[in-house]
C-alpha cells in the first residue's frame, strides 16, 4: 500500500506557489548597508578628528613636561584626547566597511565629544567666554588643535547621520 499523497497527481501546476501578492523568498535577504559616499567621507573626517586629537594630547603633554605630576586638567586632557581618538578610528573602520551601526556610532561619539569639549570645562568652574576663547581662538597649539577636532567632530556627527540614514543595498 502507497502512502497517500500530498497533492493530486494532475493538480494546479502552479499549486506549490505561493499566490500572487504574497512576498517571495528567493535568496538571502537584501541587508541594506550605510551610504557608500557619506560612509567613506565620515570616515574620512572622523580619521582627520581622530590625529588633530592626537596632536591636541601630544601638545598638550609637551607644554606640561615638568617633573612634577601633570596637573588634572593636562592629564584629563591627555586621556582623554588619546581614548576619543582611538574610539573615533575603530568605529571609523566600521563605518569604512558600511555598517549602519558603525555610521550611527561614529556619529553618536563625534557629537558626544563635541558636547562634552564644550560642556565639561565649564562644569570645572571655567568661565564661558575664557572657554570659548580658547577653543575658537586659535591663539595656543592646544587651542587650535582642540578647535579643529571640534569643528571637524561636529561635521564628522552630521555626515555619519547622514550615511546610516541613506541606507543602500
Amino acid at each position: 500500500m502507497q502512502p497517500p499523497r500530498a497533492h493530486p497527481p494532475h493538480g494546479h501546476p502552479q499549486q506549490d506557489y505561493p499566490p500572487p501578492g504574497y512576498p517571495q523568498q528567493f535568496g538571502a535577504p537584501v541587508r541594506l548597508r550605510a551610504n557608500v559616499v557619506g560612509s567613506v567621507l565620515a570616515g574620512l573626517l572622523a580619521l582627520l578628528a581622530a590625529g588633530l586629537l592626537v596632536w591636541f594630547a601630544v601638545a598638550d603633554m609637551l607644554a606640561n613636561s615638568t617633573p612634577e605630576p601633570w596637573p588634572d586638567v593636562v592629564r584629563m586632557n591627555v586621556i582623554g584626547g588619546f581614548t576619543a581618538a582611538g574610539l573615533l578610528v575603530i568605529a571609523a573602520v566600521f563605518t569604512f566597511a558600511r555598517m549602519v551601526a558603525g555610521a550611527w556610532t561614529l556619529g553618536v561619539a563625534s557629537l558626544f565629544f563635541v558636547i562634552m569639549n564644550i560642556i565639561a570645562p565649564l562644569l570645572r568652574g571655567e568661565s564661558v567666554s575664557a572657554h570659548l576663547s580658547f577653543l575658537f581662538g586659535f591663539h595656543k597649539t592646544t587651542g587650535v588643535a582642540i578647535g579643529l577636532a571640534t569643528i571637524v567632530c561636529a561635521l564628522t556627527a552630521i555626515v555619519a547621520a547622514v550615511a546610516a540614514v541613506a541606507k543602500q543595498p
